[in-house]
């Protein structure tokens, strides 16, 4: 770390010289996968499973064997570097076929993740994502029937580890193995299964993301050398926001005394509770405003006006239908609040403003003034008329 912090507190023209002198490191975000969105990137046992279906020559991924070659070729590539054990020297190969076998137990009761067996040779993989190994590999040795001479352990890990504590057993990488594969792939892709291809990719994809840095070290030390400059301006963010908040909550405090509007505001908080900010109907909860904030704190300056209807207040839309509105009405209200299917909530009438500074200076005044020349508040008053009747 090259600079010490200043505990003195920044002004503003600290803080703007401080913007203006550096450039400030853009972190982009690792790209979603399906093992992402299931929300299980790092289980093992999953990411097992999914090196047993591809190592099985014969399942429907059409890939053959692709994935054993690659991982014979990889451990014979490893071996010849380590160099000193005679045993691991011996080239293992499958000439009769092979199995795989996931959790298999030992004769300790324990478990292997994965067991590559044919009946003159076996691969033990213990698959480490992030747990420590803390695992008996003698006993997953002695657990795997076959000669030394004829099987190799392996730990299978995120990063490199430099020393295993057992004398058959080395060290892979999931992105040596999945390099190696991707290496090797080209003329196996003209028989494999195209959907299958998709599912290697993001398979492919979440172990890139599991195996890199959140963040790389350059952009670490960027925080660390200007960490004063940096939380100050968060706390400036921060304060923005509580503006924000707060203008809003003017805006109704207005319109509440002025239209005679019968809403409380929605305490709830969360990270929705950063970007949106509720007005409920004070006898109907299924009605309220939602005024969507964030994108004032976005280069685009915006922010968008809603009247919102969700729970019972949706179980027959057909109704709203009947309601007569005026065409300033009617160009507020949602093209798909009747054909959506969400029955949790649905946006009834929407609008996007885009702000100009002076806008934002005066924002409780510019929110009322919307809300109520532009058709909002007569849209939400006659919904809870029509609510209060049903």
């Amino acid at each position: 770390m090259k600079k010490k912090l200043n505990k003195k507190k920044k002004t503003l023209e600290d803080l703007k010289k401080f913007l203006l002198e550096n450039d400030i490191p853009k972190l982009r975000g690792k790209p979603q996968t399906f093992f992402g969105i299931a929300k299980q990137p790092h289980y093992e046992d999953v990411l097992t499973n999914w090196y047993a279906f591809f190592l099985d020559e014969n399942e429907e991924h059409n890939l053959h064997d692709l994935f054993i070659q690659s991982l014979l070729e990889l451990i014979q590539e490893k071996i010849g570097n380590i160099g000193s054990n005679t045993q691991q020297k011996k080239e293992l190969r499958f000439d009769t076929g092979f199995t795989c076998l996931t959790q298999k137990t030992t004769l300790k009761n324990g478990r292997i993740d994965l067991v590559i067996e044919s009946t003159d040779a076996a691969i033990i993989i213990e698959n480490k994502v992030y747990h420590f190994l803390a695992n008996d590999l003698e006993d997953y040795w002695s657990s795997t029937q076959k000669q030394s001479k004829n099987k190799i352990g392996i730990v299978l890990t995120l990063q490199p580890k430099p020393y295993i504590d057992h004398a058959h057993f080395i060290n892979l990488t999931h992105v040596e193995l999945l390099t190696k594969i991707y290496n090797n792939i080209g003329s196996y892709l003209v028989e494999a299964t195209p959907k299958y291809i998709t599912f290697l990719n993001d398979f492919h994809q979440n172990i890139i993301n599991l195996s890199a840095p959140v963040m790389n070290p350059k952009n670490l030390n960027f925080y660390y050398q200007f960490q004063q400059e940096i939380n100050e301006l968060v706390t400036y963010k921060n304060k923005v926001r509580e503006y924000i908040e707060e203008e809003i909550k003017k805006s109704f405090s207005i319109l509440t005394e002025k239209e005679k509007l019968n809403v409380k505001l929605n305490e709830s908080k969360g990270n929705l509770g950063k970007r949106i900010t509720y007005f409920e109907h004070k006898e109907n909860k299924d009605l309220m405003f939602t005024i969507s904030y964030h994108g004032l704190l976005e280069e685009e300056h915006f922010i968008r006006l809603i009247v919102e209807l969700k729970g019972k207040a949706l179980k027959n839309k057909e109704v709203y239908g009947k309601i007569k509105f005026n065409d300033q009405e009617k160009e507020l209200i949602s093209d798909s609040f009747y054909t959506s299917t969400n029955k949790a909530y649905a946006h009834f009438a929407i609008k996007t403003y885009h702000l100009q500074e002076s806008e934002i200076e005066n924002l409780g005044k510019y929110i009322a003034e919307k809300l109520e020349e532009k058709g909002f508040i007569s849209i939400f008053k006659k919904l809870e008329a029509e609510l209060v009747t049903a």
